[in-house]
């Protein structure tokens, strides 16, 4: 298709502002245009634009258009396609394929379009670590709002030096606006939790305690394993029902889960709930640590006053530091140390009763767009990717010159002569 441009600025110089103005010349550009006006094949433009001479002032100049941006050989319509098809979690290399065109070019449009937005702290900030190696370190620092699951930002590295001057970076004002505070148990959130938010109530979530439980359990049940004959009903047990050792003993599940039967090649027939039993007999440390993780799962269930709740973690707390064990002394001495911030968890304050499933639900996010894309190396496009995938919860902000421009307008409007 060859398009020849209406006068849009035709009449006055844009530098003294005469009208004693003339045709120099008509230049040609030959770009690629939005793909979808034809699904059989890709529709190219070649157009045509004026360059004008000023009589008065000697200087020229080239007629102005937003069909496409001087350098490019895709129109505007093809940028701002390219700009919606990168909010959904897929790779690059899969848009540059669907529009025919190469990835360098998509890159390079979503680096000039997408503007890094202003980052507001949410009222409930999730707080998350997420592997991604940078020259930093092997993990990123992930923000999330608890109360609508979007992403606010991502940091660089979780070290506590690169969060304090990430944080100093917010008033006060701003960072007083921070009421409630979900994480792990890792000693860095805290102490920036109180350096930055003393005012936030400070949630650990049970998920963290309950993987310290079942962590251990997986530890004594391999230790035993390797000890034992692979042809033996314990070990084949072990190896293969696994998942009934670290559910939680008093849902539904485990009850079904237990109550299902095996037979052995004797034809001898056992349910789980014997067959735990039987390991348990053989190995006292899987049982102890068990029985713990047990009355730890029933505590959570545990509806009472704080008070009650707070005796009844110190008592499963004992029971792991006087068991004698060093891995579940471990544990102990870790419950102690996030005591109080365990029983937030139960606590009125935390009116929206708040975890951090929110912040592994947005690992998980990530992780497939990691996983659709086969690996990403550049930190700074991959935050400004994840922050823009975001954006469809929210208004985003295009740069690179687009910010002024409308979505593209229908092309009749532009067109002087068409021929095809």
């Amino acid at each position: 298709m060859v398009v020849e441009l209406k006068p849009l600025s035709e009449g006055t110089c844009p530098y003294c502002g005469s009208k004693e103005i003339t045709i120099k010349q008509k230049r040609s550009n030959k770009l690629k245009y939005n793909i979808t006006l034809n699904q059989n094949k890709d529709i190219f433009l070649i157009v045509y634009k004026r360059s004008y001479k000023c009589k008065t002032c000697r200087k020229t100049f080239t007629q102005k258009t937003d069909i496409f941006q001087s350098g490019r050989r895709i129109s505007n319509e093809m940028c701002w396609l390219i700009y919606e098809k990168t909010k959904d979690p897929r790779s690059f290399e899969s848009i540059a394929k669907e529009l025919n065109i190469s990835p360098t070019t998509v890159i390079n449009v979503f680096d000039q379009m997408v503007f890094e937005p202003k980052i507001q702290l949410p009222i409930a900030m999730c707080i998350d670590e997420k592997h991604f190696k940078t020259e930093h370190g092997k993990y990123v620092f992930v923000i999330s709002d608890a109360l609508n699951g979007k992403i606010i930002d991502i940091i660089e590295s979780r070290k506590k030096e690169y969060l304090i001057k990430y944080f100093s970076k917010f008033s006060k004002e701003e960072r007083d606006k921070v009421e409630f505070i979900t994480s792990d148990m890792y000693e860095v959130y805290r102490d920036i939790k109180n350096m930055f938010f003393p005012k936030a109530l400070y949630i650990i979530d049970k998920f963290h305690v309950v993987r310290l439980f079942t962590d251990k359990i997986q530890y004594f049940r391999i230790k035993y394993m390797k000890h034992l004959d692979s042809n033996t009903l314990e070990y084949k047990f072990l190896k293969k029902h696994w998942k009934i050792f670290v559910m939680n003993p008093w849902t539904k599940k485990f009850k079904k889960y237990s109550e299902e039967t095996h037979y052995t090649t004797n034809g001898e027939l056992f349910d789980y709930l014997e067959l735990m039993r039987m390991v348990f007999n053989k190995c006292p440390y899987l049982l102890h640590i068990h029985k713990i993780y047990s009355d730890f799962c029933l505590y959570m269930t545990f509806k009472s006053n704080e008070s009650q709740l707070n005796k009844y973690l110190e008592y499963i707390i004992n029971q792991l530091l006087d068991s004698g064990v060093e891995p579940m002394e471990t544990i102990g001495a870790t419950l102690l140390e996030f005591s109080f911030e365990i029983l937030n968890l139960f606590s009125e304050k935390n009116k929206y009763k708040l975890t951090n499933a929110i912040a592994e639900a947005n690992n998980n996010r990530i992780e497939k767009l990691i996983a659709a894309s086969y690996g990403l190396s550049n930190f700074a496009r991959f935050r400004k990717r994840v922050l823009h995938i975001e954006s469809k919860k929210g208004l985003s902000k295009v740069g690179g010159g687009f910010e002024k421009l409308s979505p593209p307008k229908n092309l009749e409007f532009y067109i002087l002569v068409k021929i095809r």
